[in-house]
Formats: structure tokens, C-alpha cells, sequence
């Protein structure tokens, strides 16, 4: 049953990884032909802003809401979704009002006089992408993925099917017309996880403050963590806006996506681990972490290093096929972006791990450290050597976090960094062993 667990859920959140991944990659393959790269550019700023303030939502609600309700009774899950919700709508709306004032600003510093008044629309799709977070967290916390699979896949597939016909019929759309389309599909999925969801959805009459003090104080240190990583996320982006151009975030984004790729992996085990590690650590204790932490990260390089190798090597086929010329500056960024990829796994199980078994404050800490130190090389390096210094400087804050984080799990749980690497060379033969021989002996 266990081991069913871990092979269904693997291949529902690897699917949906990887088809999430996929369908925004071809949109960004189609956007990055229909649109200018300034226009392109203007568009990943935007969409940039949103998603870290969706972070900062879901950061305080998400892993508080899965890890509570994954181990409440029938009567304190009532309550814990009614707390959850509350939380969720102040939140949202103290994030619009931020958005409304600053978006003026915003329009100044990245020299885009529509900027504000785009970020402004953008924030219905913020409102009912709230909701949709609450029931997709409350699905995860009865070990259940597919309606996260087909809700979230679902967005990315309505856009790409306009994108598509805007390709087809050399149709030139305007931002705003791909916002009214996110609103949309924003409704239409949102509905769809709630149909899925909804014999899940048991609120309480009254609130409950008692459950509201207990999410938040949880909370707040995954909503300081998702403050921290979505800064150490954006900022090399919203920095070469803001220092050089709209073309440079462009340019940037490109090496990004395509590092996106090989990330596919982290993101599926991330989404299985923690409702598992909470499960655990209630049952286990912490003993179980160390095991748990280097099977994850050994699971993940064992798919990862394949990949990021054979990109390092056609990296520049990969960028002409994908982008054409006008993108050839892209090239030695990837170079310096695929090396990202060795640190992440190892960085994101570690915060998946230590909210699981109730350290958030200490992930708080450690996520603060390194994104700190992030804006502060990123505004540097920028500064000196253009472009490639915003990869310069997340590859460095990358290995100086790896090293923090690290230093710390072997301290606290006798985690070793290399373990790991032993998982993933014998990861290899145990697949051939239950794709191929186990089939031969039935």
C-alpha cells in the first residue's frame, strides 16, 4: 500500500509537473514569436509580480492548512478549512490594496505606462486563484492529487489554445486581452476544483480563533519563507528590469524557462514529501527525516543530471529552435543557469522537511539568509557585469544556502550531503529492476 502511495502519487505529480512545465513552455514559445521583446519582456515582469504575491498568500496558508488538516479529526478539519478561508481572504485583500497603491510606481520603475493599470486587472485572477489554492490544499491533505493535476493543468492549456490561433492567424494580441483570457480560465478551473474537491469542503458555523492563532503562528514563517524564496526567485529578473532594460529580463527568462525543464522532478517529489513527512513526523518523530530528506533529493538528481547535462551540451541548438537569433545572448546565461540545477533539489527538500516536522521558523531563518544575500549580489553584480551578473550572483547565493542548509541538517538530523548521490546512482538499477524484471517473473 505504501509503496502504491509513493509510485501513484509520483506519476500523478510528475505528470502534472511536467505538463505544467511543458504547456507554459509552449506558450512561451509562441509569446516570444507573437509578441516584441519588449512586450515579452513587460509580460514577464508582470506575470513575475503576480506569482510572488501568490506565494506570499499560499506560503501562509498552504503547508499550515495541508499539515493541520492531513492529521485533525472530523470535527477540527470543519474548522481548520473556516480559519484557513478567513486567512485567506484578508490576505488577498491586503495584497490588492498594496497592488492598487503601487502600481503607479511600479508603471515609473520599469518604464510601462500601462504596467499598473495591467497589474491591476491581473488582480481578479489574484482573488480567485486564492480560492482555487484552498481547495487544491485541502485535496493534498487527503492524499489526493488529481483534481490539483487537471485544475492547474487546465490554466495553462486555455491560454495555450489562444495563443495557438493568435499564431495560426498572425493575430497580435494586446496584454490586456491576455489578461481578460487569465480571468477566464482562472473562473473556469477554479469551478473544476471545486467540483472535485467539494465533499472535502466541511466549514464551521463560527470562526474558530483558537485554529486562526494555531495557522498563523505556523504560517508565518512559511509566509516569511515564500517572502524570502520569491524574492531570491524574482529578483534577478525584476533587478535587470528595473537596471538595464524589459529586452534583458527577456533574455534572462529565456535560460530560466529552459532551466524550468530540467526542474520538473523537484517540483513532483516536493508536492509528495510534505503531506508524507507531516504524516510521519506525527507518527516517527524527527528520526524519520534523514532518511526521508536524502531518498527525496537522491530520487530527484537521479532524473535532474541526465537532463541538465544533455541541455549544457546543445544549449545553443536548444535556444535557436526555441527562440531564434534575436535570443542568442541567452546562451552563455543558460550555461550558468543549468548549474542551479545541482543546488535546488537538495535546497527545496530541505524546506519541504523542516515545515513538515514543524520547524518553519528555522526554514524561515535559513530561506532569509540566503535570499538576503541574493538581492544583495544581484544588485552588485548587475551593476558590474550586466546581464550575466544576475546569474552570477543566484549561482553564488545557490551554493552559499546549499552550504548553510547542509551544515545545519547534519547538526540537527546527521544528514550527510553525499547520500544523496548514492540514492541516485541506485535509483537507476532498482527502476530497470520494477519497469523490466519484476514484469519477467510475473
Amino acid at each position: 500500500m505504501k509503496s502504491n502511495y509513493w509510485i501513484k502519487s509520483g506519476f500523478i505529480n510528475l505528470m502534472q509537473n511536467g505538463m505544467n512545465v511543458l504547456l507554459a513552455f509552449l506558450n512561451f514559445m509562441l509569446l516570444i514569436r507573437i509578441l516584441s521583446k519588449e512586450e515579452y519582456g513587460a509580460w514577464v515582469l508582470l506575470v513575475g509580480t503576480v506569482s510572488f504575491l501568490e506565494m506570499l498568500r499560499n506560503g501562509l496558508v498552504q503547508n499550515a492548512l495541508v499539515k493541520h488538516l492531513a492529521a485533525g479529526t472530523e470535527q477540527e478539519k470543519k474548522r481548520i478549512l473556516t480559519s484557513s478561508l478567513a486567512i485567506s481572504l484578508t490576505v488577498t485583500s491586503i495584497l490588492i490594496l498594496l497592488v492598487l497603491a503601487l502600481g503607479p510606481f511600479l508603471s515609473r520603475i520599469y518604464a510601462y505606462e500601462d504596467f499598473g493599470a495591467l497589474l491591476c486587472l491581473y488582480m481578479i485572477v489574484f482573488f480567485v486563484s486564492g480560492l482555487q489554492n484552498i481547495m487544491n490544499a485541502t485535496e493534498l491533505a487527503n492524499f489526493s492529487f488529481k483534481g490539483n493535476f487537471v485544475s492547474i493543468t487546465a490554466k495553462q492549456a486555455i491560454l495555450l489554445l489562444f495563443v495557438g490561433y493568435c499564431y495560426i492567424y498572425k493575430v497580435v494580441p494586446s496584454l490586456r486581452q491576455l489578461l481578460y483570457l487569465q480571468i477566464g480560465s482562472a473562473i473556469l478551473c477554479t469551478y473544476f476544483a471545486w467540483l472535485v474537491t467539494n465533499r472535502h469542503l466541511h466549514f464551521s458555523r463560527y470562526l474558530d480563533f483558537h485554529w486562526v492563532k494555531k495557522l498563523l503562528n505556523f504560517g508565518k514563517y512559511s509566509f516569511g519563507s515564500s517572502i524570502s524564496s520569491s524574492l531570491a526567485n524574482n529578483i534577478d529578473q525584476w533587478m535587470l528590469g528595473a537596471l538595464l532594460s524589459k529586452s534583458a529580463a527577456a533574455s534572462y527568462n529565456l535560460a530560466i524557462r529552459i532551466t524550468n525543464l530540467v526542474e520538473i522532478p523537484t517540483n513532483a517529489m516536493a508536492t509528495i514529501v510534505f503531506p508524507q513527512g507531516a504524516k510521519r513526523s506525527q507518527e516517527k518523530g524527527s528520526s524519520s527525516v534523514k532518511y526521508l530528506y536524502e531518498k527525496s533529493v537522491g530520487s530527484v538528481l537521479a532524473l535532474l543530471v541526465p537532463a541538465m547535462l544533455g541541455i549544457y551540451i546543445f544549449g545553443d541548438q536548444v535556444i535557436h529552435l526555441l527562440a531564434g537569433a534575436t535570443y542568442e545572448d541567452a546562451a552563455p546565461l543558460l550555461n550558468i543557469t543549468l548549474l542551479f540545477v545541482i543546488f535546488i533539489p537538495y535546497g527545496r527538500q530541505v524546506g519541504i522537511m523542516l515545515e513538515a516536522v514543524g520547524k518553519a521558523k528555522t526554514n524561515f531563518f535559513l530561506v532569509l539568509a540566503t535570499a538576503s544575500i541574493n538581492i544583495v549580489l544581484n544588485f552588485t553584480f548587475i551593476r558590474h557585469f550586466g546581464i550575466l551578473g544576475a546569474a552570477y550572483a543566484t549561482l553564488t547565493a545557490n551554493i552559499i544556502g546549499f552550504i548553510l542548509s547542509q551544515y545545519m541538517l547534519h547538526r540537527m538530523y546527521k544528514v550527510n550531503w553525499w547520500a544523496p548521490w548514492i540514492y541516485a546512482w541506485q535509483f537507476y538499477p532498482s527502476l530497470i529492476d520494477k519497469l523490466f524484471l519484476n514484469k519477467e517473473k510475473k
